[in-house]
């Protein structure tokens, strides 16, 4: 297993996290996401990023389309389906599920700039991800 990758995915994370609760002030639910998915964070480490990292290897196409930064936030809730069924064998560690889909959300109200960094974020963990797969094959 790759320790760095985890990490790295991990406070990637935290920062989308922090990024949603400084859009949104008071979004009691995107608050009480954060507390949540942060102790799942601590308590199962890689749970993250086995959980949410094959989602995003699923729409690594519009994760890292050049022609067009925002689809990534205009699809229709890519992995709201997904997620439902992951939700039911994730136990504790479902906050984390959660973050992609309220991030796309939030993020429709960011600037452009804001989105690219978003993005940015999210195209690191997909990387994050990838090294963590990678090395779990080695």
């Amino acid at each position: 297993m790759s320790v760095q990758a985890v990490n790295e995915f991990n406070s990637k994370v935290r920062t989308l996290l922090v990024r949603m609760v400084r859009e949104l002030p008071g979004d009691a639910k995107i608050e009480r996401l954060q507390r949540k998915a942060m102790v799942a964070i601590d308590m199962l480490p890689t749970a993250p990023i086995k959980l949410i990292g094959p989602h995003l290897l699923r729409y690594q196409k519009d994760i890292y389309s050049t022609t067009d930064y925002k689809r990534f936030f205009t699809m229709k809730d890519p992995f709201h389906e997904e997620i439902q069924q992951a939700t039911k064998t994730a136990g504790d560690a479902q906050a984390v599920l959660e973050v992609i889909p309220r991030l796309q959300e939030v993020a429709r109200g960011m600037t452009n700039a804001a989105q690219h960094e978003v993005l940015e974020i999210v195209q690191d963990m997909l990387q994050c991800y990838v090294d963590f797969v990678e090395s779990e094959q080695r």
